[in-house]
């Protein structure tokens, strides 16, 4: 019978967790503007220069972003025109639009 007890001394009533919110995910249009913001404000690139896709790693870290959220977020900048994915998303040049967008 001490099973019995055990169980029902671990479970939770549903009103534990009212209040809490969970973990937002980053929409893709507010991981490309991050990735727009690192092209311009810390590499200081203008339209036409190109980053190889691992110089984002770092910075995408200290942004407090997963780097799940990369890949959607690239490839909503370049659904928008803003930027160009080379080599099959090994590097990525910005365009004249993503440099006016940031």
């Amino acid at each position: 019978m001490e099973y019995i007890g055990a169980a029902a001394a671990l479970q939770l009533s549903l009103s534990a967790y009212e209040g809490e919110t969970m973990a937002t995910i980053p929409a893709p249009e507010k991981s490309a503007l991050a990735i727009l913001d690192i092209f311009v404000n810390y590499f200081k690139y203008r339209p036409g220069d190109v980053v190889q896709r691992h110089s984002f790693n770092t910075l995408w870290h200290e942004r407090g972003l997963a780097a799940e959220d990369l890949k959607p977020g690239m490839k909503f900048a370049a659904q928008q025109g803003w930027v160009e994915v080379i080599r099959g998303g090994a590097s990525f040049m910005l365009t004249e639009a993503g440099f006016a967008k940031a």
